[in-house]
């Protein structure tokens, strides 16, 4: 068994924790197996491949190889607030909610603010600004 990277074919089974790469089974003429290896995903990885072969004795083999994707274990988070506002006030807000925190700190792939406004009033000042 090996496992690698599927963007370049290298070797990742360091990487994945496999610590035993070949595994004794038998199986009946005529019959299937199953054997499992216990793996660790890490972030970043894409897509893995798998090189399994099958030998009985010095002769005969069979083997099989396979490109499979990796699932990013994330969620698309959105947040709504209201921030009340009036005219020729000056409010400083930080928002908790999106900051990391901890060990467990997340990761942004984008993050966006849209501003939604309630009608203004002709001749009523009005300046937003986002630092």
């Amino acid at each position: 068994m090996g496992f690698f990277n599927a963007l370049n074919m290298q070797p990742i089974d360091k990487l994945l924790q496999l610590k035993k790469a070949e595994k004794p089974f038998q199986v009946a003429k005529g019959e299937s197996a199953q054997v499992d290896w216990r793996i660790v995903i890490p972030q970043g990885l894409e897509a893995i491949t798998y090189r399994i072969v099958a030998s009985a004795g010095s002769f005969f083999s069979d083997g099989e190889e396979m490109a499979i994707p990796v699932l990013p274990n994330r969620m698309l988070v959105t947040e709504a607030i209201q921030l009340p506002i009036r005219a020729e006030q000056k409010k400083g807000i930080q928002l908790r909610q999106i900051t990391p925190f901890g060990k467990k700190a997340k990761v942004w792939k984008i993050t966006s603010l849209r501003l939604s406004l309630l009608p203004i009033q002709p001749g009523m000042p009005f300046r937003l600004c986002l630092i």
